[in-house]
């Protein structure tokens, strides 16, 4: 699979986080403020609204990085050097209360893990 044009470059200063693009523009890589959120926190997707009117969809690089059991600068350099893949999406059950699920399918050395985002009314454009 080849990598995405853009994939490692860092977010643009006017983004509301800091981190790289995976695939540009709609899915990105964000590294958490440890100092907000504390070390042993929740990691969430986070989703920013664009210009074109499509969700650019962020991953924590360290929830990333415990899907594989690596180290956090070992999935930013990996997406740098195109070495980490987003191999695809797929459609998933919502679990958590969501009105529907995307599954975003990353491989790394081989190996490859889903991690699971759910929509609810609101990301989906909704009044709700």
């Amino acid at each position: 699979m080849e990598t995405y044009l853009g994939q490692g470059t860092p977010l643009p200063p006017s983004f509301p986080y800091k981190g790289q693009w995976v695939a540009p523009p709609l899915v990105f890589l964000y590294e958490d403020d440890r100092h907000l959120i504390g070390g042993a926190a929740q990691r969430f997707n986070v989703f920013v609204p664009l210009a074109s009117g499509d969700l650019a969809t962020g991953f924590s690089a360290e929830q990333l990085a415990g899907a594989f059991v690596v180290t956090t600068e070992r999935i930013l350099e990996s997406n740098a050097d195109g070495s980490l893949l987003l191999l695809g999406t797929t459609d998933a059950k919502p679990a958590h209360g969501g009105i529907s699920a995307k599954g975003y399918v990353f491989g790394l050395a081989g190996e490859k893990r889903c991690l699971v985002v759910e929509f609810d009314d609101c990301e989906r454009g909704g009044k709700g």
